[in-house]
């Protein structure tokens, strides 16, 4: 039974994306296609908004070095975008109510196509943006709580696209450590969940598909990404892969699938850089510094000795030399 979906893409590249997506539902037959939406997020800088015309926001050069001098602080973007949630919410409202409210839908319902009552929206963004980090959780907020407070008839799931660096040219270290802060935050959140309202909270996502550059970038195989994802898209999420259920590995609950295949490379020489500083740390405290002890006779033993140190000649002697350091200073000023 065919679900209502909404695609919404959040960032210039994934837009593009979602138009190539969209001509290809076009080929698929009507009863699996009609209830597919597409949408962008669209942002000048100032005034943020929803667009159902993709190629006008679209970036089809796939190029990450084009997006770099463009890019945002993400708090000073989360700031924008809640000072703007007044606004968006009454368009995403009317976005929601496509789902199954657009003229396709209503035209399959005359025909007496059976509909689900269930709906999915995916979210589709590419993981090294920072402007897709400073806006994803934001509208993820946004999305679960219209749910909850307007369309509480209505069951749903919320996903994740995810695009890794290499699907892009001209991927840096500097775009794979910003895929890794974003997936750290995701992870984070997936397990201690987004503020809904002032008690209630969620995870973002109900799943997280990753995909990769398995079969090469975007820029050369486009055609090849979107009829895949087109397909997945008129599919049972049972039938696709999903990891199902909530047994939890590692302390974690299952989050990611892969679209086909999903796998984040990190540069070698950071990876290197990252394990030896935190390997050092590991060895340093496990092997050399003593087991802490929280005991009053221990904190207070603490404290005297740091009292000892401050009050020590060689501290005094150290702190000697810095004021006749500024003494001099000034005067060579004067």
């Amino acid at each position: 039974m065919p679900k209502p979906t909404i695609l919404l893409a959040l960032d210039p590249h994934s837009a593009a994306f979602c138009a190539a997506v969209k001509r290809q539902l076009q080929e698929f037959p009507a009863e699996q296609s009609c209830l597919i939406q597409t949408y962008t997020l669209t942002w000048d800088g100032q005034t943020f908004g929803f667009s159902a015309d993709l190629d006008q926001f679209a970036d089809t050069s796939f190029d990450l070095a084009q997006t770099h001098s463009k890019q945002a602080y993400v708090s000073k973007i989360r700031t924008q975008f809640s000072e703007a949630t007044g606004e968006l919410q009454t368009a995403l409202i009317e976005l929601l109510k496509t789902a199954d409210q657009s003229k396709e839908a209503i035209a399959a319902k005359r025909q007496g196509m059976e509909i689900s009552s269930s709906h999915r929206i995916y979210l589709m963004l590419s993981v090294s943006n920072q402007f897709t980090r400073g806006v994803v959780f934001e509208i993820v907020r946004l999305i679960r709580w219209l749910f909850t407070k307007y369309f509480t008839h209505i069951p749903y799931s919320l996903e994740a696209l995810l695009l890794l660096p290499g699907l892009f040219t001209q991927a840096t270290t500097t775009d794979y450590g910003a895929a890794y802060a974003l997936l750290k935050e995701l992870d984070y959140k997936m397990t201690s969940g987004v503020a809904i309202t002032g008690t209630q909270k969620a995870p973002p996502f109900d799943n997280c598909w990753l995909m990769d550059e398995q079969i090469g970038g975007l820029r050369d195989n486009l055609p090849s990404y979107a009829d895949a994802l087109a397909g997945f898209l008129t599919v049972e999420p049972e039938t696709n892969g999903l990891l199902i259920g909530a047994q939890k590995v590692r302390g974690k609950i299952p989050t990611y699938s892969a679209f086909g295949y999903g796998e984040l490379f990190f540069a070698g020489e950071t990876t290197i850089n990252r394990l030896s500083s935190a390997l050092a740390a590991d060895i340093v405290m496990e092997q050399f510094l003593p087991k802490p002890e929280f005991t009053p006779e221990a904190i207070r033993k603490c404290l005297l000795d740091a009292k000892g140190f401050v009050l020590s000649e060689d501290y005094q002697q150290c702190f000697s030399r810095i004021r006749t350091r500024q003494r001099q200073t000034s005067l060579a000023r004067f």
